[in-house]
Formats: C-alpha cells, structure tokens, sequence
C-alpha cells in the first residue's frame, strides 16, 4: 500500500516539476519576440504598435540594451545554478524550488512595473537566478524519489518540457500579444507590448500554488541521503 502511495505521488510531483519547467523556459522564448520592440518602446524610438509603423524601425538603436536583456539572463543562471544545488541539499529541494519559483514572479512583475530598459535588464537578472533554483534543483529532487528504472523516463519528461517550451514560447508570445490587441486594442503599445508578461505572471503563480503542495516522499533505498522537503 506504502508503495502504490509513493508511486502516486511521484507521478503527481512529475506532473508538478513538468509544469514548473515548462513555465520557468517559457518565460525566456515566449518573451523573446516581443524585447526588442518593448526595448525600443522604453528608449521613445517606437511610438507605436510595430506592424503600426511606416517605414523602416531604427532597431539599431535598441541593440545594445537588447543584447544586454538577454545575456543578463544566463550571466545570473550559470552562476547560481551550482549555488542552489548547495542549498538544496542543506535546506531541502522544494525550499529552494519555491523560493526559486518567487524570485522568477518577483521578476515578472518587475518587467510589468518597468519603465525603463535598465530596469527591464536588471529583472531579467533576477529571472535568470530564479530559473536556476527551479532547473537544476527539479532534476535533483526527481533522481532522490525515483528508482533507477524510473529514473530515466521522469527525467526524460521533465526535460522535454523544457525543449518543447522553447520550441511553443516564441509562437505563444506572440498569439498572446496579438490577442490582446484584437480584444483591448492598440492605443497602450507599451502594455500591449508587455502583454505576454501578464500572461507568464498568471502562469507563475499557478505554478508557485502547485509547488507548496509538492508531496513528500519516501526515498527509494537507492538513492542518496538528501532532503526533498
């Protein structure tokens, strides 16, 4: 009975580790098409809708700050990813998800509330260390409650939510913008342009909800001593 439990409930914690990583890279593909413009919006170059504008879009303007938006995310996720690994095991894994998975809200929110491209980039920072105490971490916790003929297929999963969210981000950014400017129009470029944020913010905090509840385990005998709460 103890076995048919635990069984369950990894299937269960697979299910909410899917989701968590499919949000976490969503958040940098389905953004990605909409930076540029939103860079050029912040900076006054682009003063409206971009399939609005007559002529060429001075997109060289942006193309410092833009690259900065996107290298700020792997400078910060490189990094603290050998940092949570430490954490998670001396504080537990679902600890270091949650708190991983705050940060990456607190970021969203951020892009939201940003009014200025150096903001933008200093969240995406932020976005950055949060991924990094989800990913790795989420790996982590699936080897310590799968057996070893589990093992291969939960992490084979978990990591294709990753790539399949990077293959559907940029196409889903898009369809999210492009629906908010057929329901709310396109007056407000710089909110329609942010649009897919709000979308990732009601996502990540479906996906934070879930973690809470991420049961506790029993560990296989198998694997190794470490903490999963």
């Amino acid at each position: 009975m103890e076995e048919m439990a635990n069984r369950i409930s990894v299937k269960y914690a697979l299910l909410i580790l899917i989701t968590a990583s499919f949000i976490v890279n969503l958040g940098f593909s389905a953004l990605s098409p909409v930076f540029p413009y939103l860079v050029l919006a912040l900076k006054g170059v682009l003063k409206e809708l971009p399939e609005l504008t007559v002529g060429a879009i001075q997109a060289h303007q942006g193309a410092l700050e833009f690259g900065l938006l996107m290298a700020a995310f792997m400078a910060t996720r490189a990094p603290i990813a050998v940092f949570s690994g430490f954490l998670s095991d001396l504080f537990g894994r679902k600890r270091a998800m949650i708190l991983g998975m705050l940060l990456y809200l607190v970021a969203t929110l951020g892009f939201l509330l940003a009014q200025d491209v150096w903001t933008l980039i200093i969240f995406r920072a932020v976005q950055g260390a949060g991924s990094a105490m989800v990913w790795p971490v989420a790996e982590a916790y699936l080897a310590d409650v799968t057996r070893r003929w589990q093992r291969g297929k939960a992490l084979s999963a978990y990591v294709a939510s990753m790539l399949i969210a990077e293959l559907l981000g940029p196409g889903i950014g898009v369809g999210v913008y492009k629906a908010w400017v057929i329901f709310f129009g396109g007056a407000d470029y710089v909110t329609a342009l942010k649009s897919p944020i709000i979308f990732l913010a009601f996502m990540t905090l479906g996906s934070l909800s879930t973690l809470i509840f991420l049961p506790k385990i029993s560990r296989p005998s198998n694997s190794n001593d470490f903490r999963t709460g």
